[in-house]
């Protein structure tokens, strides 16, 4: 009986492992059959193995899944996205497409590695409202022949579509702005490469191992860098309108080129802005046009980098400058400092005759003024007092004063005199009074 009981319960354990795997299995079976679902708020889709297309149906944002997306697993060659879409998830297709790409007009944003490792995708087409590719949206899409990014995109992010080995030919429109670091590195075949007139950034290694053969940077260039070009081993010449890039390439360079090429092609706009860029140097070329540019040989480029300046100095009745011998920009510009050489000396009668001179050589010719007493230390001033005469010293002392005495005596003698007079005149008053009183009693 324990033999029989112990071998039952073997054969349940065997028989629920089973029933355990048919069931995984059914289950998988079930969601590899999945077709269909929701991949954001107001966005379906829907997956049609005949066609191997996938459909995305709806608007607004797409859902971003961190762990694997619903189709993932699904051999998709096609997919078509709606009108009313806004965003392209980070991750939504990668390695999943064959053929070709339509982005619709209303979406903004094609997210981080959206199309990454998509090896089969041939053309994209990117709609007229995407202002941002970010990093890596495109990367290793081997299949891509040629890409055209529209002005309406303002940033092509890092490694965008970089590793793309068929890629050939890439138009940046007038109106984006920034070309990300490694952006379009390692493109083996990318041969031609239009940089748009409003773009202010080309990051580092941006175009590293291309294949391209001219370049052209455009004046709207703010942000370079010397390493933008770096291992382009068939670049021959690059043309060069932004000042930042020439004042970059002039501070790093010495006695060679960037990147190894042949010649570089500075704008005549930007050269009056930039260290020397010398004009006479044997090995130049200058190209006549509509604007003047200068093409330099690499062989000479050291000797192109900076000012000669002559040892003359240029002026005029205010200032000097140094002048230099190649492009003859002016450096210092300072006002003449002047020293004077005495020709004929001036006397405490008659003027001199003078040499003003600066250092520059500026110099002119004028009088020295006749000299004064306080400006010579051969003369001293001595103050001679006027002599004063005893007898006159004691007139003028005694004087006053014997003055005021007989002054006060007319006054008092004056004012004795009144009072005098109006004693009288009292006395008479009273005694003329008393007599008509005196008739008036009688």
């Amino acid at each position: 009986m324990y033999a029989i009981s112990k071998t039952a319960k073997h054969i349940v354990v065997c028989v629920a492992m089973l029933l355990s795997i048919f069931a995984f299995c059914a289950l998988n079976a079930d969601a590899a059959e999945e077709t269909s679902g929701t991949c954001g708020e107001n966005l379906t889709w829907n997956y049609d193995p005949a066609t191997k297309t996938l459909y995305i149906d709806g608007y607004g944002e797409m859902t971003e899944y961190f762990i694997g997306f619903p189709w993932d697993g699904l051999t998709i060659e096609n997919i078509v996205l709606p009108d009313g879409l806004t965003t392209i998830a980070a991750s939504a297709f990668e390695n999943s497409i064959v053929r070709s790409v339509v982005i619709p007009d209303s979406v903004t944003i094609i997210g981080n590695s959206a199309f990454h490792g998509c090896f089969r995708l041939m053309t994209v087409e990117i709609g007229s409202g995407v202002t941002e590719i970010r990093g890596e949206a495109f990367r290793s899409c081997n299949m891509l022949e040629s890409v055209v990014i529209p002005g309406n995109v303002k940033i092509i992010d890092f490694f965008a579509f970089a590793n793309c080995e068929m890629l050939n030919s890439v138009t940046i429109s007038d109106g984006v702005e920034v070309i990300g670091d490694y952006a379009f590195n390692w493109c083996f075949r990318l041969k031609q490469a239009y940089i748009g007139n409003q773009v202010t950034t080309i990051g580092q290694k941006a175009f590293e191992a291309c294949a391209l053969k001219n370049v052209v940077i455009p004046e709207s260039v703010t942000t370079f860098y010397m390493d933008s070009f770096d291992s382009c081993n068939v670049l021959e010449t690059v043309t060069v309108e932004s000042v930042e890039a020439i004042r970059l390439i002039v501070k790093e360079s010495e006695a060679e080129l960037p990147w190894g090429i042949e010649s570089l092609v500075l704008d005549g706009r930007t050269l009056q802005q930039v260290p020397c860029i010398a004009t006479d140097i044997s090995g130049i070329t200058t190209i006549m046009g509509d604007t003047i540019s200068y093409v330099y040989d690499s062989s000479i480029w050291e000797q192109a980098l900076h000012h000669r300046y002559s040892t003359d100095y240029g002026m005029d009745g205010l200032y000097h400058w140094s002048e230099c011998l190649d492009c003859g920009k002016n450096s210092g510009n300072l006002p003449h400092s002047y020293s004077v050489e005495v020709i004929t000396p001036a006397t405490y009668e008659t003027t001199g005759e003078g040499k003003y001179f600066c250092e520059c050589g500026y110099h002119y010719y004028s009088i020295i003024p006749v000299l004064v007493p306080e400006e010579s230390e051969e003369h001293i001033i001595i103050e001679v007092p006027v002599p004063v005469y005893p007898e006159e010293e004691e007139a003028y002392s005694f004087a006053p004063a014997t003055l005021i005495i007989i002054v006060c005596a007319v006054v008092v003698c004056f004012g004795a005199l009144l009072v005098n007079a109006a004693i009288v005149v009292l006395i008479i008053v009273l005694v003329k009074k008393k007599k008509n009183n005196k008739k008036t009693s009688e």
